[in-house]
Protein backbone atom coordinates (compact mmCIF):
# COMPACT_ATOMS: atom_id res chain seq x y z
CA UNK A 1 0.00 0.00 0.00
CA UNK A 2 1.54 3.60 -1.15
CA UNK A 3 -0.21 6.18 0.86
CA UNK A 4 -0.41 9.95 -1.52
CA UNK A 5 -0.43 13.10 -0.66
CA UNK A 6 -3.67 14.85 -2.15
CA UNK A 7 -5.48 18.02 -1.78
CA UNK A 8 -8.95 17.87 -1.44
CA UNK A 9 -9.29 19.65 -4.69
CA UNK A 10 -7.93 16.40 -6.43
CA UNK A 11 -9.40 14.09 -4.85
CA UNK A 12 -11.92 13.31 -7.71
CA UNK A 13 -9.29 12.61 -9.77
CA UNK A 14 -7.44 10.21 -7.67
CA UNK A 15 -10.38 8.23 -7.01
CA UNK A 16 -10.73 7.95 -10.77
CA UNK A 17 -7.24 6.03 -11.39
CA UNK A 18 -8.29 3.81 -8.80
CA UNK A 19 -7.01 5.22 -5.52
CA UNK A 20 -8.57 4.16 -2.19
CA UNK A 21 -10.06 6.61 1.03
CA UNK A 22 -8.02 5.26 4.47
CA UNK A 23 -10.31 6.30 7.52
CA UNK A 24 -8.18 5.14 9.90
CA UNK A 25 -5.19 7.17 8.57
CA UNK A 26 -7.38 9.96 6.65
CA UNK A 27 -5.64 9.34 3.64
CA UNK A 28 -5.55 8.05 0.13
CA UNK A 29 -3.65 5.60 -1.11
CA UNK A 30 -2.71 2.94 -4.13
CA UNK A 31 -4.31 -0.24 -3.56
CA UNK A 32 -2.08 -3.63 -4.29
CA UNK A 33 -2.40 -4.83 -8.17
CA UNK A 34 -2.86 -0.73 -9.20
CA UNK A 35 -0.34 1.21 -11.06
CA UNK A 36 1.47 3.88 -9.19
CA UNK A 37 2.91 5.69 -12.10
CA UNK A 38 -0.03 7.97 -12.64
CA UNK A 39 0.16 8.88 -9.20
CA UNK A 40 3.53 10.55 -9.68
CA UNK A 41 2.84 13.68 -8.82
CA UNK A 42 1.04 12.48 -5.35
CA UNK A 43 3.48 10.01 -4.59
CA UNK A 44 6.81 11.58 -1.84
CA UNK A 45 9.66 11.93 -3.73
CA UNK A 46 11.75 9.26 -1.69
CA UNK A 47 9.02 6.60 -1.58
CA UNK A 48 8.76 7.62 -5.17
CA UNK A 49 12.64 6.18 -5.66
CA UNK A 50 12.52 3.37 -3.80
CA UNK A 51 9.56 2.14 -5.86
CA UNK A 52 11.83 2.51 -8.87
CA UNK A 53 15.00 0.35 -7.65
CA UNK A 54 15.37 -2.99 -9.93
CA UNK A 55 13.78 -6.35 -8.68
CA UNK A 56 14.58 -9.48 -9.45
CA UNK A 57 13.21 -11.36 -12.23
CA UNK A 58 12.23 -14.33 -9.06
CA UNK A 59 10.44 -11.10 -7.27
CA UNK A 60 8.83 -10.35 -9.97
CA UNK A 61 7.54 -13.92 -10.42
CA UNK A 62 6.77 -13.87 -6.50
CA UNK A 63 4.60 -11.14 -6.70
CA UNK A 64 2.71 -11.72 -10.10
CA UNK A 65 2.23 -15.78 -8.55
CA UNK A 66 0.67 -13.84 -5.24
CA UNK A 67 -1.63 -11.39 -6.90
CA UNK A 68 -2.93 -13.46 -9.38
CA UNK A 69 -3.67 -16.86 -7.17
CA UNK A 70 -5.51 -14.87 -4.52
CA UNK A 71 -7.72 -14.09 -7.94
CA UNK A 72 -8.20 -17.11 -8.59
CA UNK A 73 -9.17 -18.04 -5.56
CA UNK A 74 -12.73 -17.90 -6.35
CA UNK A 75 -12.90 -20.03 -9.62
CA UNK A 76 -10.92 -22.90 -9.50
CA UNK A 77 -12.74 -25.34 -12.64
CA UNK A 78 -12.30 -23.86 -16.13
CA UNK A 79 -12.96 -25.04 -19.11
CA UNK A 80 -11.38 -23.57 -22.44
CA UNK A 81 -11.17 -24.21 -25.65
CA UNK A 82 -8.25 -24.01 -27.90
CA UNK A 83 -5.14 -24.91 -30.18
CA UNK A 84 -2.22 -27.26 -29.20
CA UNK A 85 0.79 -24.87 -30.30
CA UNK A 86 3.64 -26.79 -28.01
CA UNK A 87 3.35 -30.58 -26.56
CA UNK A 88 5.81 -32.84 -24.97
CA UNK A 89 5.45 -36.14 -23.10
CA UNK A 90 7.54 -38.22 -20.99
CA UNK A 91 7.40 -41.87 -19.11
CA UNK A 92 10.02 -42.55 -16.41
CA UNK A 93 9.68 -45.76 -13.41
CA UNK A 94 7.41 -43.53 -11.37
CA UNK A 95 5.26 -41.35 -12.99
CA UNK A 96 4.60 -39.88 -16.68
CA UNK A 97 3.24 -36.82 -17.86
CA UNK A 98 2.02 -34.53 -20.82
CA UNK A 99 2.58 -30.91 -20.80
CA UNK A 100 1.82 -28.58 -24.04
CA UNK A 101 0.57 -25.04 -24.65
CA UNK A 102 -2.96 -23.76 -26.06
CA UNK A 103 -3.16 -20.50 -28.11
CA UNK A 104 -6.20 -18.74 -29.80
CA UNK A 105 -3.86 -17.38 -32.38
CA UNK A 106 -1.72 -18.58 -35.03
CA UNK A 107 1.54 -16.25 -34.04
CA UNK A 108 0.83 -18.39 -30.82
CA UNK A 109 2.27 -15.59 -28.77
CA UNK A 110 -0.27 -15.69 -25.78
CA UNK A 111 -0.29 -19.28 -24.55
CA UNK A 112 -1.52 -21.16 -21.44
CA UNK A 113 0.71 -23.60 -19.86
CA UNK A 114 -1.43 -27.23 -19.85
CA UNK A 115 -0.51 -29.94 -17.55
CA UNK A 116 -1.95 -34.07 -17.24
CA UNK A 117 -0.53 -36.38 -15.27
CA UNK A 118 -0.69 -39.44 -17.62
CA UNK A 119 1.19 -39.73 -21.34
CA UNK A 120 -0.90 -38.49 -23.99
CA UNK A 121 -0.62 -38.89 -27.37
CA UNK A 122 -1.83 -35.37 -29.16
CA UNK A 123 -0.90 -33.90 -32.11
CA UNK A 124 0.44 -30.34 -33.03
CA UNK A 125 -2.38 -27.94 -34.40
CA UNK A 126 -5.07 -29.83 -32.61
CA UNK A 127 -8.18 -28.07 -31.11
CA UNK A 128 -8.85 -29.52 -27.51
CA UNK A 129 -11.64 -28.98 -25.25
CA UNK A 130 -9.42 -28.67 -21.45
CA UNK A 131 -11.31 -29.16 -18.21
CA UNK A 132 -9.27 -28.32 -14.94
CA UNK A 133 -8.01 -26.67 -12.14
CA UNK A 134 -6.55 -22.86 -13.09
CA UNK A 135 -3.99 -21.98 -11.33
CA UNK A 136 -0.64 -20.15 -11.06
CA UNK A 137 2.98 -22.37 -11.47
CA UNK A 138 6.64 -20.86 -11.71
CA UNK A 139 5.13 -17.33 -12.65
CA UNK A 140 2.64 -19.30 -15.73
CA UNK A 141 -1.13 -19.86 -15.59
CA UNK A 142 -1.42 -23.41 -15.47
CA UNK A 143 -4.07 -25.84 -15.93
CA UNK A 144 -4.33 -29.14 -14.32
CA UNK A 145 -6.20 -30.54 -16.79
CA UNK A 146 -8.59 -33.39 -15.71
CA UNK A 147 -10.46 -34.09 -19.26
CA UNK A 148 -9.57 -33.54 -22.84
CA UNK A 149 -11.49 -33.77 -25.45
CA UNK A 150 -10.79 -33.03 -29.20
CA UNK A 151 -13.03 -30.73 -30.51
CA UNK A 152 -14.10 -31.13 -34.88
CA UNK A 153 -13.28 -27.53 -35.62
CA UNK A 154 -10.54 -26.04 -37.66
CA UNK A 155 -7.44 -24.22 -35.75
CA UNK A 156 -6.56 -20.81 -36.10
CA UNK A 157 -3.71 -21.92 -37.45
CA UNK A 158 -6.06 -23.60 -40.28
CA UNK A 159 -8.68 -21.29 -40.82
CA UNK A 160 -5.71 -18.52 -41.34
CA UNK A 161 -4.40 -20.71 -44.06
CA UNK A 162 -7.64 -21.14 -45.73
CA UNK A 163 -8.11 -17.32 -46.07
CA UNK A 164 -4.79 -16.53 -47.18
CA UNK A 165 -4.89 -19.31 -49.97
CA UNK A 166 -7.62 -17.40 -51.61
CA UNK A 167 -5.29 -14.81 -52.30
CA UNK A 168 -2.87 -16.62 -53.85
CA UNK A 169 -1.51 -16.20 -57.33
CA UNK A 170 -3.09 -18.63 -60.45
CA UNK A 171 -1.08 -21.94 -60.49
CA UNK A 172 -2.38 -22.03 -64.07
CA UNK A 173 0.20 -19.38 -64.84
CA UNK A 174 2.84 -20.17 -63.12
CA UNK A 175 5.31 -20.92 -65.11
CA UNK A 176 9.35 -22.60 -63.30
CA UNK A 177 12.40 -20.33 -63.83
CA UNK A 178 15.27 -22.96 -64.23
CA UNK A 179 18.88 -22.76 -62.94
CA UNK A 180 21.28 -22.33 -66.24
CA UNK A 181 24.37 -24.08 -66.79
CA UNK A 182 26.39 -20.64 -65.41
CA UNK A 183 25.37 -21.42 -61.96
CA UNK A 184 28.09 -19.63 -59.13
CA UNK A 185 26.88 -16.81 -57.11
CA UNK A 186 23.64 -17.85 -55.23
CA UNK A 187 22.03 -15.17 -52.22
CA UNK A 188 20.93 -16.82 -49.39
CA UNK A 189 17.97 -14.80 -47.05
CA UNK A 190 18.46 -16.89 -43.57
CA UNK A 191 18.76 -16.28 -39.88
CA UNK A 192 22.60 -15.80 -39.39
CA UNK A 193 24.29 -18.36 -37.30
CA UNK A 194 21.11 -20.90 -37.40
CA UNK A 195 21.23 -24.70 -37.22
CA UNK A 196 19.82 -24.97 -40.64
CA UNK A 197 22.10 -22.01 -42.14
CA UNK A 198 25.01 -23.88 -40.60
CA UNK A 199 24.51 -27.51 -41.83
CA UNK A 200 23.59 -25.32 -45.64
CA UNK A 201 26.58 -23.47 -45.33
CA UNK A 202 28.65 -26.41 -44.35
CA UNK A 203 27.28 -28.41 -47.48
CA UNK A 204 28.10 -25.95 -49.85
CA UNK A 205 31.70 -25.13 -48.71
CA UNK A 206 33.03 -22.98 -51.04
CA UNK A 207 31.37 -24.52 -54.32
CA UNK A 208 29.43 -21.21 -54.86
CA UNK A 209 29.66 -17.07 -54.23
CA UNK A 210 27.39 -16.72 -51.72
CA UNK A 211 25.51 -13.50 -50.73
CA UNK A 212 23.93 -13.48 -47.50
CA UNK A 213 21.33 -11.32 -45.96
CA UNK A 214 20.20 -12.22 -42.41
CA UNK A 215 16.45 -11.97 -41.44
CA UNK A 216 13.98 -12.26 -38.75
CA UNK A 217 11.81 -14.20 -41.60
CA UNK A 218 8.57 -12.79 -41.46
CA UNK A 219 6.67 -12.63 -44.53
CA UNK A 220 7.71 -9.33 -44.75
CA UNK A 221 11.07 -9.23 -44.64
CA UNK A 222 11.97 -11.97 -46.39
CA UNK A 223 10.06 -10.72 -49.55
CA UNK A 224 12.03 -7.06 -49.22
CA UNK A 225 14.80 -9.49 -49.29
CA UNK A 226 14.29 -11.28 -51.85
CA UNK A 227 13.36 -7.70 -54.21
CA UNK A 228 16.99 -6.70 -53.37
CA UNK A 229 18.53 -9.56 -54.22
CA UNK A 230 16.79 -9.37 -57.50
CA UNK A 231 18.74 -6.56 -58.22
CA UNK A 232 22.09 -8.02 -58.26
CA UNK A 233 23.86 -10.22 -60.90
CA UNK A 234 22.87 -13.53 -59.12
CA UNK A 235 22.03 -17.14 -60.72
CA UNK A 236 19.49 -18.24 -57.77
CA UNK A 237 18.13 -16.87 -54.64
CA UNK A 238 17.39 -19.51 -51.86
CA UNK A 239 15.80 -19.41 -48.44
CA UNK A 240 16.95 -21.18 -45.86
CA UNK A 241 15.04 -22.14 -42.33
CA UNK A 242 15.76 -24.90 -40.21
CA UNK A 243 13.43 -27.19 -38.06
CA UNK A 244 10.86 -25.81 -35.35
CA UNK A 245 7.20 -26.03 -34.74
CA UNK A 246 4.49 -25.30 -37.55
CA UNK A 247 3.83 -22.07 -35.95
CA UNK A 248 7.20 -20.98 -36.68
CA UNK A 249 6.32 -21.47 -40.29
CA UNK A 250 3.42 -19.86 -40.43
CA UNK A 251 4.62 -16.53 -42.46
CA UNK A 252 6.18 -19.26 -45.78
CA UNK A 253 2.29 -18.98 -46.21
CA UNK A 254 1.63 -15.90 -46.28
CA UNK A 255 0.50 -14.29 -49.64
CA UNK A 256 2.95 -11.35 -49.37
CA UNK A 257 5.93 -13.58 -49.59
CA UNK A 258 3.83 -16.14 -51.98
CA UNK A 259 3.61 -13.23 -54.64
CA UNK A 260 7.09 -11.82 -54.32
CA UNK A 261 8.30 -15.21 -55.03
CA UNK A 262 6.02 -15.70 -58.51
CA UNK A 263 7.17 -12.31 -59.53
CA UNK A 264 10.76 -12.65 -58.96
CA UNK A 265 13.33 -12.29 -62.19
CA UNK A 266 15.53 -14.78 -60.41
CA UNK A 267 14.71 -18.50 -60.19
CA UNK A 268 13.94 -19.40 -56.41
CA UNK A 269 14.85 -22.32 -54.30
CA UNK A 270 13.75 -22.67 -51.27
CA UNK A 271 15.05 -25.41 -48.15
CA UNK A 272 13.16 -24.86 -45.02
CA UNK A 273 12.26 -26.83 -42.24
CA UNK A 274 11.50 -30.54 -41.95
CA UNK A 275 10.63 -33.27 -44.64
CA UNK A 276 7.18 -33.34 -43.18
CA UNK A 277 6.20 -29.53 -43.49
CA UNK A 278 3.91 -28.81 -46.17
CA UNK A 279 4.17 -25.07 -46.96
CA UNK A 280 2.92 -22.77 -49.69
CA UNK A 281 6.07 -21.16 -51.05
CA UNK A 282 7.08 -24.60 -51.84
CA UNK A 283 4.50 -25.00 -54.42
CA UNK A 284 5.26 -21.53 -55.71
CA UNK A 285 9.30 -21.66 -55.88
CA UNK A 286 11.14 -23.11 -58.94
CA UNK A 287 13.23 -25.57 -56.58
CA UNK A 288 12.50 -26.68 -53.25
CA UNK A 289 13.94 -29.18 -51.25
CA UNK A 290 12.57 -30.88 -48.13
CA UNK A 291 15.80 -29.97 -45.84
CA UNK A 292 18.03 -27.54 -45.58
CA UNK A 293 20.34 -30.13 -46.10
CA UNK A 294 18.84 -31.55 -49.10
CA UNK A 295 18.59 -27.75 -50.88
CA UNK A 296 22.57 -27.61 -50.60
CA UNK A 297 22.84 -31.38 -51.88
CA UNK A 298 20.49 -30.89 -54.82
CA UNK A 299 22.81 -27.27 -55.54
CA UNK A 300 25.72 -29.18 -55.94
CA UNK A 301 24.24 -31.84 -57.87
CA UNK A 302 22.97 -29.42 -60.29
CA UNK A 303 26.57 -27.53 -60.17
CA UNK A 304 28.04 -30.89 -60.87
CA UNK A 305 25.97 -31.64 -64.21
CA UNK A 306 26.28 -28.24 -64.98
CA UNK A 307 30.06 -28.28 -65.23
CA UNK A 308 30.05 -31.35 -66.81
CA UNK A 309 28.01 -30.30 -69.92
CA UNK A 310 31.19 -28.09 -70.62
CA UNK A 311 33.77 -29.10 -73.44
CA UNK A 312 36.45 -30.20 -71.45
CA UNK A 313 40.10 -31.75 -72.75
CA UNK A 314 39.73 -35.33 -72.82
CA UNK A 315 42.04 -37.83 -71.49
CA UNK A 316 41.82 -40.56 -74.17
CA UNK A 317 42.86 -43.87 -74.20
CA UNK A 318 41.76 -46.26 -76.98
CA UNK A 319 39.41 -43.46 -77.79
CA UNK A 320 37.38 -44.00 -74.92
CA UNK A 321 37.39 -40.69 -72.65
CA UNK A 322 39.65 -41.87 -69.11
CA UNK A 323 37.69 -39.64 -65.87
CA UNK A 324 40.46 -37.94 -63.47
CA UNK A 325 40.59 -39.07 -60.32
CA UNK A 326 38.91 -35.97 -59.36
CA UNK A 327 36.40 -35.98 -61.33
CA UNK A 328 35.35 -39.64 -60.06
CA UNK A 329 35.49 -38.12 -56.55
CA UNK A 330 32.79 -35.43 -57.50
CA UNK A 331 30.52 -38.24 -59.57
CA UNK A 332 30.66 -40.09 -56.27
CA UNK A 333 30.09 -37.59 -53.66
CA UNK A 334 27.01 -36.68 -56.69
CA UNK A 335 25.98 -40.85 -56.38
CA UNK A 336 25.48 -40.49 -53.02
CA UNK A 337 23.71 -37.18 -52.59
CA UNK A 338 20.97 -38.48 -55.00
CA UNK A 339 21.02 -41.73 -53.15
CA UNK A 340 20.26 -39.50 -49.93
CA UNK A 341 17.95 -37.38 -51.46
CA UNK A 342 15.59 -40.89 -52.75
CA UNK A 343 15.87 -42.32 -49.56
CA UNK A 344 14.16 -38.67 -47.53
CA UNK A 345 11.41 -38.65 -50.42
CA UNK A 346 10.83 -42.05 -49.81
CA UNK A 347 10.47 -41.39 -45.80
CA UNK A 348 8.25 -38.58 -46.64
CA UNK A 349 5.56 -40.27 -48.66
CA UNK A 350 5.73 -43.50 -46.15
CA UNK A 351 4.77 -40.88 -43.62
CA UNK A 352 1.90 -39.25 -44.75
CA UNK A 353 0.42 -42.67 -45.65
CA UNK A 354 -0.30 -42.34 -41.95
CA UNK A 355 -3.97 -41.73 -41.07
CA UNK A 356 -5.45 -39.17 -38.93
CA UNK A 357 -6.37 -41.46 -35.98
CA UNK A 358 -2.85 -42.50 -35.66
CA UNK A 359 -2.00 -38.93 -35.44
CA UNK A 360 -4.32 -38.05 -32.56
CA UNK A 361 -5.02 -39.37 -29.19
CA UNK A 362 -3.99 -42.75 -28.07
Amino acid sequence: MIKLNVSHKEKDLVKALHARWDKESKSWYIPDGVDYHPFQKWIDPKTYQSLETPLSIDDVLLQYQKTVASALSSFQTVVIVGDVCRIFSAETNKNSYTIFDLTNGPSAKQRIYVYVDQKLNISLDTRVKVTGTLGVYDGKLQIKASDILPVDEPTAFKSTLIQWKRDYPSMNGLQKKKIGIRFNRIGVIAPKESAGYNDFITLIGEKFEVKLLSDVMTAESMSQRIQELDQKDLDCICIVRGGGSIYDFLDFNHPKLIQTIYEARHPIAIGVGHSTDELACNDYADLAAITPSTLAKTLISIKWNSINKKEKPLNLIGGTKKPSYTELLEENAHLKSELNYLKELYELETKRKKGIFSRLFS
